[in-house]
C-alpha cells in the first residue's frame, strides 16, 4: 500500500493519482489524502483519482478541479471509500462501475455537468 499526501498536482495530460493494478498485481489498501489536484486530462481523458483493481483504497480531504472526472473508481475497485472530497468544475464529479459500490461519505461536487455517473461495464 502507498500514501499521497499533501501534494499538489496541476496541468497534466491525463490522470493526477491513477491506481491500477492487474488481477495478479492488485494496488490494495493506498490512500489518497489531502491533496489539490487541478487542469488533469488536458489530453481530454483523465480524472483527477483513479481507483481501480485493488480492494480498501482511501481517498479522502481532496480538492478536485477542472478534470473530465473528479473521481473514478473503475474495474474492480473493490471496498474504496470516498470522503470529505470537494469536486469542482469537472465533466463528471464521480464515474463509478455500475457493479462496484464505493463508501460516499461528505463529499461535495460543484459545478460539474454531471454529479455521479455510473458506467456499465
Amino acid at each position: 500500500n502507498s500514501s499521497v499526501t499533501n501534494t499538489r498536482i496541476d496541468s497534466v495530460s491525463g490522470w493526477g493519482v491513477h491506481i491500477y493494478g492487474s488481477s495478479s498485481n492488485p494496488q490494495d489498501y493506498n490512500n489518497i489524502e489531502d491533496n489539490v489536484i487541478s487542469n488533469v486530462g488536458l489530453s481530454g481523458h483523465g480524472a483527477g483519482i483513479i481507483l481501480s483493481r485493488g480492494v480498501g483504497n482511501h481517498a479522502k480531504g481532496n480538492l478536485i478541479l477542472n478534470s473530465p472526472v473528479g473521481i473514478g473508481v473503475r474495474y474492480v475497485g473493490v471496498r474504496s471509500k470516498l470522503e470529505g472530497n470537494k469536486i469542482k468544475n469537472c465533466d463528471v464529479g464521480l464515474m463509478i462501475d455500475q457493479n462496484l459500490s464505493p463508501n460516499l461519505k461528505n463529499n461535495t461536487i460543484m459545478n460539474s455537468r454531471i454529479k455521479i455517473q455510473k458506467i456499465k461495464l
